[in-house]
């Protein structure tokens, strides 16, 4: 897992209200659930500490590398846009954007643990090619196969025995 750190302002520099950081918690959680960032495996979050009054540190992590980090951002400002009913973000855009970001930090943890259905989700998008390119295509090939052999592995082991019970 590749985290991803960066320190988010309003785009007008002005300080982040209670409720334009409840936006963007809100907008984190949309962007998350989005289609595109489901297909390329990112998550976004927002730390609980804020930087100072203007800024706050957002987190997004991605199984794969992003070439261009900073841009991957866009997913929350379309949100942030999308959920704002009340006008929060009128007056905060300059020219066109809402938030600044500056990356912090790139870290890239090992996965040393996965959840049934992640696994299961990762097994799926290996089995029925989803991925982000053909080097991730061919990864994905191979270690299909893989799996592929543990199950039939399994399979064999787990025939019922000549008198109708199971190993």
């Amino acid at each position: 897992m590749i985290k991803y750190q960066f320190s988010v302002s309003l785009s007008d520099q002005s300080p982040i209200t209670a409720p334009i950081r409840q936006l963007m918690e809100e907008a984190a959680t949309e962007a998350t659930a989005r289609a595109a960032a489901a297909r390329k495996d990112r998550t976004f979050a927002v730390s609980d500490l804020p930087i100072d009054e203007t800024h706050i540190q957002v987190e997004m992590n991605s199984l794969t590398p992003i070439p261009s980090p900073t841009r991957s951002l866009s997913a929350l400002s379309r949100s942030m846009l999308s959920l704002d009913k009340d006008d929060l973000l009128s007056g905060h855009i300059v020219r066109g954007c809402v938030i600044k970001a500056v990356l912090l930090s790139v870290t890239d943890e090992a996965v040393t643990s996965i959840s049934d259905l992640d696994m299961v989700t990762t097994v799926l998008r290996m089995v029925y090619g989803v991925s982000n390119g053909y080097r991730e295509k061919a990864l994905a090939k191979r270690y299909v196969e893989k799996i592929r052999q543990v199950v039939l592995e399994y399979l064999g082991k787990k025939r019922p025995t000549p008198s109708g019970g199971a190993h």
